[in-house]
């Protein structure tokens, strides 16, 4: 495992393409409102102890923080984590394209503390993990994702840490090529008072294939962002969503395919737990070009309420500009089976015991579909720890 550990100083950088890129964005900010958090009448999703202008205001260059990354040394994968050393294709990157046109996007690009670029050369095969141990200090990280022609890369992104009203913002771009594949995990476990804001765009070249899979456990406040642009004949997106939503948690999340050329697919899929006071919102859209055609586009979006506290909203949305496609999407909100609680209980499991066991069974579906052994053992351990850890809670409250 190679470690690096980042003490951010006061002492300024030569200009790089980043910088520069940093410093439009920075320009630009000032053209956007700040983040709205309500969505129609009755949803609002909002964070309880941050004010994202205040965050602006504030000179990131005099914050303390320690940032550490972890990799494996055996990968035909390139990585390289200094701004001024990018190779050449990190300029396809820093264009408007990529960037969500919103606040919170040219908030994270202006302050933007550490960035880290993956590229998997042609038809290579690369495996990356990264473990990101926030311990002080907001963090702004940008990950730029390349493969290669027929490479096949899966990136793993482990956040732990961070502290009460910290802010950890994560910016991942992937760059599929043609015939490529990547499959890009993230595990989300930050400190339950913490502030998490992730915006993730993906462009899939002809016949590529970019699979997203993101788990939330942690934060207080967590706001997602995935958009795949499917800009080449034959492209596919994958992307799920889980999440565990407990306590005063707010999800926000926000799902995008957008089809752009013709005979692509996409399957979106959110899928969680909610329970005590939290609220968690899914907004997710499918949209097909008008050239486009022989395109496939499925949204869906699944909660599980474990309280009368709890809430949970699925806002889908389908644009369709071509008539020769086929897309479908669904929403489903319910609770926990009683019957089956009071079974389990019946079998000598207490009330959150046997809660865990059948929130375990609600997500095994969707991890029993997960090809990789490793990546499935680890998604699966992280689920029971973060339940676990939940139920002790609960008992020690209850005594």
């Amino acid at each position: 495992m190679i470690s690096m550990e980042q003490q951010h100083s006061h002492h300024p950088e030569p200009k790089s393409s980043y910088a520069s890129y940093q410093e439009t964005c920075r320009q630009q900010l000032s053209q956007f409102p700040p983040p709205s958090y309500r969505y129609g009448l009755n949803i609002l999703i909002a964070p309880k102890h941050l004010d994202f202008t205040a965050l602006h205001e504030q000179d990131q260059r005099h914050q303390q923080l320690i940032f550490t990354l972890h990799y494996p040394t055996q990968t035909k994968a390139t990585i390289t984590d200094d701004p001024l050393h990018l190779p050449e294709h990190a300029s396809f990157f820093f264009t408007d394209d990529w960037i969500e046109p919103s606040w919170l996007g040219m908030l994270h690009h202006s302050h933007t503390h550490k960035i880290v670029m993956i590229t998997a050369p042609k038809n290579a095969e690369a495996t990356v993990e990264l473990v990101c141990d926030l311990t002080q200090g907001s963090c702004f990280t940008t990950f730029l994702i390349h493969a290669q022609q027929g490479a096949k890369a899966r990136i793993v992104l482990i956040q732990n840490g961070g502290q009460s009203k910290d802010v950890v913002s994560t910016s991942i771009r992937v760059h599929a090529e043609q015939g490529s594949t990547v499959d890009i995990v993230t595990i989300q476990d930050l400190d339950a008072e913490a502030n998490n804001l992730r915006e993730h765009v993906g462009k899939a070249d002809k016949d590529a294939c970019i699979n997203w899979l993101d788990l939330s456990l942690g934060s207080s406040y967590t706001r997602t962002s995935v958009i795949t642009h499917l800009v080449g004949d034959g492209s596919t997106t994958n992307n799920t969503a889980l999440f565990l939503a407990k306590r005063e948690q707010r999800i926000d999340l926000y799902t995008a395919s957008l089809h752009e050329a013709s005979h692509t697919s996409s399957n979106i899929l959110t899928k969680g737990v909610v329970d005590g006071h939290a609220k968690v919102l899914s907004r997710g859209l499918v949209s097909i070009a008008s050239n486009a055609f022989g395109s496939s586009g499925y949204e869906k979006q699944n909660a599980l309420l474990l309280s009368d506290t709890a809430e949970a909203d699925a806002i889908p949305n389908l644009e369709i500009h071509n008539h020769d496609v086929k897309c479908t999407h669904g929403s489903t909100i319910g609770q926990l089976d009683q019957e089956k609680v009071f079974y389990l209980m019946s079998r000598g499991l207490s009330r959150k015991e046997a809660q865990q066991q059948l929130i375990e069974g609600y997500f095994a579906p969707v991890l029993s579909e997960i090809s990789n052994p490793d990546l499935r053992a680890s998604l699966i351990t992280s689920i029971q720890a973060s339940l676990h850890a939940e139920t002790e809670a609960g008992d020690h409250h209850e005594h």
